[in-house]
């Protein structure tokens, strides 16, 4: 997942298996898996750091950002899920 993080697309491509977002469930934090979805997705961590809380969908399926929706891979939902449960109150972000 760390090649992932970094937008290789050719790992990004390779997310579409459903294994690698099982493994992400070993992690305590998720926002592991939360930058991963949505790197793999084709959001650049630019973007990413610009996300609210109310950009993520209440199923987790992806993001609207900059006029546009961003769909994670069906298992990686949990993670945006789960990421924006957990930010803090004082900052809204993911």
């Amino acid at each position: 997942m760390r090649l992932l993080a970094a937008g290789d697309a050719t790992v990004a491509a390779a997310a579409a298996d459903p294994g690698p977002w099982r493994k992400l469930r070993a992690y305590r934090d998720p926002h592991r898996g939360a930058v991963c979805a949505l790197t793999a997705a084709g959001l650049d961590i630019a973007a990413q750091q610009q996300l609210r809380v109310a950009n993520v969908t209440d199923d987790g399926a992806g993001v609207h950002t900059g006029g546009r929706f961003v769909q994670v891979h069906r298992d990686a939902a949990v993670y945006l899920r789960a990421a924006a449960a957990k930010a803090p109150a004082t900052t809204s972000r993911c």
